[in-house]
């Protein structure tokens, strides 16, 4: 009798749970592992299931931060902080030079007291700056002002605006509003551009904080195909 004809599956327990180190800088930012791949970075296999590996970066931070595995997202975050400043200072360029054309979008939705929980309407936007003063005007509603029972200021971060559109049809040039008749307020975008010159700030200065979140971003499990795998310079390490 014959046997029927078996699938042979290709076998990776000798790579699973085995470590490797990079031999070669490598360019990884247009593949699904999303980030240059340096020489010396050491990774685990986690698991293999079909074309997907479960990879881990296996480093001391102190190993990842000679050999500059950092700068890539320092790089990545100082420059789009940077583009977003421009965007957002030209905005605000056009509420000072054509204020007049500015005027309350009065088919918002959320300008109608509704969504605010106040008459003067308007919806809540983080803006990452933490020095608003708690007796802004523009802190009620969702962004108003309260203490915890430790008397932290609580929501100091938040304002209020409603949605502005332009009378000569001009369209915002920033975030999901692009291309479209909608702005915030003035000063909404002028917290925001705070927020992010702060934050930029420590980015450059690489502070812990920010330190922190890139090594969140380098050690965390990455799933990448056998492809990409495949394009890394690698070999056993011991």
């Amino acid at each position: 009798m014959l046997k029927p004809d078996t699938v042979q599956l290709p076998d990776y327990s000798k790579f699973v749970k085995k470590e490797f180190i990079i031999t070669e800088d490598i360019e990884m930012k247009k593949s699904d592992i999303g980030r240059p791949m340096l020489k010396g970075t050491r990774f685990v296999i986690k698991k293999i299931i079909d074309n997907t590996v479960t990879i881990k970066i296996s480093n001391t931070k102190e190993e990842l931060e000679k050999i500059g595995m950092l700068e890539y997202d320092f790089n990545r975050v100082i420059n789009q902080s940077k583009k977003d400043l421009l965007v957002l200072k030209k905005v605000c360029n056009m509420w000072e030079d054509d204020s007049d054309k500015f005027i309350v979008d009065k088919n918002s939705v959320w300008n109608k007291p509704d969504y605010s929980n106040d008459q003067r309407g308007g919806h809540c936007i983080n803006t990452s700056y933490y020095g608003i003063p708690s007796d802004h005007p523009d802190k009620y509603g969702s962004a108003k002002a309260w203490f915890n029972d430790k008397g932290k200021y609580v929501n100091s971060d938040c304002v209020m605006t409603i949605d502005y559109k332009r009378t000569d049809g001009k369209v915002n040039i920033y975030s999901f509003q692009k291309g479209q008749n909608i702005f915030y307020s003035k000063n909404c975008y002028g917290f925001i551009i705070k927020g992010i010159e702060e934050q930029l700030a420590g980015w450059e200065k690489r502070i812990p904080y920010y330190k922190k979140w890139v090594f969140d971003w380098i050690f965390g499990t990455k799933e990448i195909s056998i492809k990409t795998l495949n394009k890394m310079t690698f070999k056993p390490y011991k």
